[in-house]
């Protein structure tokens, strides 16, 4: 192979020294073989030396055979899983150095749009980003091995769990917050999903925590006048039909003044036919680089099926929403961080919705982690608007049908249509 830029860059990214010494650890000791199996594999072993010598200890460790002579002068290392992550770091590296080349390739065509060099290299990122993750994911990994992670995960989030928060007690217990994992809410039109999605996102960013809102149902103005309402507990629609006076307007900058740094993580977004998950897995990791304290981002696509329909170009509605959901839900997965998606209903799923009432439901049943279906509660509704018209509630219920982490059940909820807010009932 020609001496390219590239693969100078790949030299760089190599400890040949490192290998001899691990591969001289191994040999010494199934343990030590056996305790890294999990993290490297011969590809991250740069020389046909090594590599052949990785797959003779294999050999001899699961074959019950010899153990290849070691050469003179290979000291094993003192710290062999140290040493073996080190090394499949140096792998990692390796195969984005590709990247630079992609993109000057990209450059040099006449007839490239800026934003098609950009989705390139974000496909290309996300094919590296599978591949790192598939050179572990058919491995055994010893529970020793991973131990070390998972204290640190512990230890940070002590007192707080893996969840994030989304201020509604009890179906933060219930839920055990937001986990890293595809979240799916649902119901009939005007039972408040977007507040109730919008206010959730507000609880997270208010724990320091981004949050990004993809909206392909709103207008951005909308959804940032209801962000501050929501958060100062005034009236929205008066702001809307431009009917305040000058108290009321005073009123709303002071929302404002009061609420702009707790409010300056959530994001907006208005989504396209063009989006495509990729590009919204490299804005999320984006801004969790730049928040620096975070390293989850809450994300929130408002709603499943109108992007889907965006990207119907003749073809078929439910392979689209397939393809989509499986995609959001492995960039949870990437980004060790939730992803909630609002999904619509068919007709008859309006008054008392199930899962088997999603629109598309075989692929969202399947690969939802949670689903939170919302239903009105009318009885409850006339109760309260009898109590005290003035608030214009609506009594709901909110069914966590499906949940990976905890229970099953319903929370009653009151969603107060004037003031745009939404909360837990005893």
């Amino acid at each position: 192979m020609p001496e390219t830029a590239t693969t100078k860059e790949l030299l760089k990214r190599s400890d040949v020294a490192l290998e001899r010494r691990l591969l001289a650890a191994l040999a010494l000791t199934p343990s030590a073989f056996f305790n890294t199996k999990g993290i490297i594999t011969p590809e991250v072993f740069t020389t046909p030396e090594t590599a052949s010598l990785y797959n003779e200890i294999t050999v001899g460790y699961e074959e019950n055979r010899a153990m290849p002579k070691i050469p003179e002068g290979w000291e094993p290392v003192p710290d062999n899983i140290a040493s073996a992550k080190k090394l499949f770091e140096l792998w990692q590296l390796r195969q984005l150095t590709v990247l630079p080349e992609i993109l000057a390739q990209d450059l040099q065509k006449d007839d490239v749009s800026a934003e098609e060099v950009i989705t390139h290299m974000q496909t290309e990122v996300n094919r590296v980003q599978a591949l790192i993750r598939d050179q572990r994911s058919d491995k055994a990994l010893s529970v020793s091995t991973l131990f070390s992670e998972v204290i640190k995960d512990i230890e940070k989030r002590r007192g707080e769990g893996f969840g994030l928060k989304m201020g509604l007690p009890r179906l933060d217990e219930m839920l055990g917050g937001l986990q890293p994992a595809l979240h799916l809410m649902a119901g009939s039109p005007g039972l408040g999903k977007t507040t109730l999605a919008m206010q959730i996102a507000a609880g997270v960013v208010q724990q320091g925590y981004p949050a990004i809102y993809v909206t392909f149902d709103e207008v951005l103005w909308r959804l940032t006048l209801k962000a501050f309402c929501q958060a100062a507990v005034i009236p929205m629609k008066k702001y809307a039909d431009g009917k305040y006076n000058e108290e009321e307007y005073a009123e709303l900058k002071e929302a404002f003044d009061q609420h702009k740094d707790t409010l300056a993580d959530l994001h907006l977004m208005e989504g396209s036919s063009r989006l495509e998950v990729a590009n919204l897995e490299s804005l999320a990791r984006q801004t969790i680089r730049r928040h620096k304290t975070a390293d989850q981002c809450f994300v929130i696509i408002d709603y499943l099926q109108r992007w889907a329909s965006l990207k119907l170009r003749g073809g078929e509605f439910g392979p689209i929403v397939a393809r989509l959901v499986g995609e959001i839900r492995e960039m949870a997965f990437r980004l060790n961080s939730p992803v909630m998606v609002i999904s619509s209903l068919s007709r008859d799923g309006y008054d008392d919705p199930s899962i088997k009432d999603l629109q598309e439901s075989g692929e969202l049943e399947f690969s939802a982690d949670t689903a939170m279906l919302i239903r009105e509660n009318v009885i409850g509704t006339e109760r309260m608007r009898r109590l005290d018209d003035s608030l214009s509630p609506r009594a709901l219920r909110v069914n966590v049908a499906k949940n990976r982490y905890g229970a099953l059940g319903e929370i009653p909820m009151m969603f107060d249509l004037q003031r745009g807010k939404i909360v837990e009932k005893s």
